[in-house]
């Protein structure tokens, strides 16, 4: 009888955001726009993250592409970035926002080959969608703090 719960919980989770584009062994090229699919159920969360996965290769790495994306979209264009390495393994993972160890799905294992035109490749800014590119970030400042002891 203590099995059963763990089991039911793993299979609702099976059920839930369903990355199909990229499609296993797809290749692409750093600096390239590609579109993400995936399907959806009702239970899914409002909105979800992208980010590009390698954990096939060491140091393991990840990169935000797409943030609080709309799940009921269905699709959302993403850019690989320009200096993304050349090799296997990549996947394309949609998290809970910034937090990369609540994984809503994952994409099959894919190729970035090298940029097309690595002179003229330029990255994207990342955004949320309907969000402007330029920054509304205050200049950088340093503070300092001093603290004394209690005794």
């Amino acid at each position: 009888m203590r099995f059963v719960i763990p089991f039911i919980t793993l299979s609702s989770l099976a059920a839930a955001i369903s990355i199909t584009e990229p499609a296993l062994n797809s290749t692409y090229a750093a600096g390239s726009t590609i579109t993400v699919n995936w399907t959806t159920v009702d239970t899914d969360p409002t909105t979800f993250s992208l980010y590009l996965w390698n954990f096939v290769y060491w140091p393991p790495s990840y990169v935000p592409l797409a943030l609080d994306i709309p799940t009921s979209d269905l699709s959302y264009p993403v850019q690989i970035p320009c200096d993304t390495d050349p090799e296997w393994g990549y996947q394309i993972s949609g998290i809970n926002g910034t937090n990369v160890y609540i994984i809503y799905a994952q994409s099959e294992k894919f190729f970035v080959s090298d940029a097309a035109n690595a002179t003229d490749c330029v990255d994207t800014s990342l955004t949320a969608p309907g969000a402007s590119a330029t920054s509304t970030c205050p200049a950088a400042s340093t503070v300092y703090v001093t603290t004394i002891p209690t005794l």
